[in-house]
């Protein structure tokens, strides 16, 4: 790329579900804010989400709606092969909408981790394409390995032995995957094939980190051309609580706020078990849920959505699924949280929040005691002044991990 390449527009891609996407709406925002003609490609269920951009559809969106309104992406056996029946059907959709809608000698592409369709096209058509991983569990390293769903390599091992592992784990169960979604692509383009799209491929000439390096160092075999941004968290909103809302958080009783994540359809067995202990230690518990058989209770409301931005300063505790979305908007209010992870990415997440002290984590199957114990220990002043500590950290990072990632998009 000439050196004085100047992009006059920019188009963001993400995939996955709101947790994924969300995040690269503020991208898109800050891009635009900076005089750049910017379009973002999502799945369609997120337009509402993005006023003021101009938000198209990355296509596959009958795949998407198949995918994550199952339970089977939300489980550790089955997550993976069915996000990538979705990335991989993304892939194939956007990739022709980027070659034909934009040109490489005046715009930049800024993708999700998953969205290989800005990689293909970095590599056929030169654009100049910045990576953005929202979590630190994407980084593929022996040195510090991250935890995974189903099983995860102990980082007291010793280091051959580790390197071992890894090699063993992408080769064997990972990377069949993603080349059964990637690499036919590759071939009808007129490219090699690839291996290791985990550990290599994904990452591309230049990657941005969307959260701080306090709450994950950089290992020594991470991506050398990573760089650290912060979390990407939405501005404060000027939205109101409305009033059931707001009368019930403003309730006597501490209030505990609970969610499997807004793309959870149906409330897992857990939620129902927190909910019980929670109110067991004296506490109102706002739901939040997309499951309609969600009954609404003398302490118990439960709701479909509510931003958090406004809700969390009130709350207590939180207690969620591992997203990272949802651990950073609790540590920017300060709230101690416990997880309770079941795919993907929220194993490391919640480890990290842990290693953090500002919460716990529990496995989906704990039962009433270990509830009540996780509770006990984590309203204790202990995770809450280390999670008062973290919304500091984030106060004293401005809120600009947006615009540093568009700075880098068009550096």
């Amino acid at each position: 790329m000439a050196h004085n390449f100047m992009a006059r527009r920019a188009l963001v891609c993400a995939v996955g579900s709101g947790g994924d996407v969300f995040p690269f709406i503020g991208i898109a925002r800050a891009l635009a804010a900076r005089g750049v003609d910017t379009t973002m490609l999502g799945p369609a269920r997120y337009k509402a989400h993005a006023a003021g951009i101009d938000y198209r559809s990355i296509g596959a969106d009958d795949v998407f709606d198949d995918v994550f309104d199952k339970p089977d992406v939300w489980t550790a056996e089955r997550g993976l092969a069915e996000s990538w029946r979705y990335y991989g059907a993304a892939m194939r959709s956007a990739l022709p909408l980027i070659r034909s809608g934009w040109d490489s000698g005046d715009t930049v592409l800024v993708g999700s981790s998953f969205a290989l369709a800005t990689r293909l096209a970095e590599e056929l058509d030169g654009f100049r394409n910045l990576t953005v991983h929202l979590s630190p569990s994407i980084m593929w390293s022996a040195e510090r390995p991250p935890r995974w769903p189903a099983a995860s390599i102990p980082p007291g091992w010793p280091p051959l032995l580790r390197r071992a592992a890894m090699r063993l784990a992408e080769t064997a169960f990972v990377d069949p995957v993603l080349k059964r979604a990637l690499n036919p692509l590759r071939r009808e383009l007129g490219l090699a094939p690839v291996n290791r799209v985990f550990s290599r491929y994904i990452h591309g000439a230049r990657v941005a980190y969307a959260f701080p390096q306090w709450f994950a160092p950089a290992a020594p075999d991470w991506p050398r051309q990573g760089r650290f941004a912060g979390f990407i968290l939405p501005p404060r909103t000027s939205q109101r609580l409305g009033e059931e809302v707001e009368a019930f958080a403003n309730g006597e009783r501490p209030l505990a706020v609970i969610t499997a994540g807004t793309a959870v359809a149906r409330r897992p067995a857990w939620v129902e078990r927190a909910t019980t202990a929670a109110l067991a230690e004296g506490m109102r518990v706002l739901l939040v849920t997309r499951d309609r058989e969600a009954q609404r209770q003398p302490e118990v409301l439960p709701v479909p959505w509510v931003p958090l931005d406004l809700l969390l300063p009130r709350a207590r505790l939180l207690v969620h699924h591992g997203g990272i979305g949802t651990i950073a908007e609790a540590l920017r209010a300060g709230v101690p949280q416990i997880a309770v992870p079941c795919a993907h990415d929220q194993h490391d997440n919640a480890a990290r929040l842990e290693l953090l002290g500002a919460g716990l984590q529990l496995g989906p199957g704990s039962g009433s005691g270990d509830w009540l114990r996780a509770l006990d220990q984590v309203c204790s002043g202990r995770a809450t002044a280390a999670a008062h500590d973290a919304r500091n950290r984030i106060r004293a990072e401005d809120g600009a991990a947006a615009a540093r990632i568009a700075g880098l998009a068009l550096a």
